[in-house]
């Protein structure tokens, strides 16, 4: 798992850094409050850019831990439908109450 990150550009030649990931095959945009300055003039400016590379670092491995150790977008095996035909089966018991696609649900279900 990657966490990317994007600049988006402000007002006052600064950009806005925003973060990107997948989970489950889902892409999320996460915002930030941290933003870089475009072309650093001064020394307080290019201070500000290296302590913003470093919390950024630190605030995308977070995020990548965050995601393996509480496994952000992974199904658990027991929740799964233990085969396709139960699985089938719900899916028509649901739709027949919904009235949503009921007949197609069950005509996968009886082939």
């Amino acid at each position: 798992m990657k966490v990317n990150h994007y600049l988006r550009p402000a007002k006052n030649e600064k950009s806005m850094i925003s973060l990107d990931y997948y989970v489950s095959g889902v892409r999320k945009r996460q915002k930030t409050e941290l933003y870089f300055y475009d072309n650093p003039k001064t020394r307080i400016e290019k201070n500000h850019n290296k302590e913003t590379d470093n919390m950024l670092r630190v605030i995308k491995s977070e995020l990548e831990m965050k995601i393996q150790k509480y496994g952000i977008g992974y199904e658990d095996p027991k929740k799964r439908e233990p085969d396709f035909i139960s699985f089938v089966q719900k899916k028509v018991k649901e739709r027949e109450k919904t009235g949503v696609n009921y007949d197609g649900w069950r005509s996968a279900y009886k082939h």
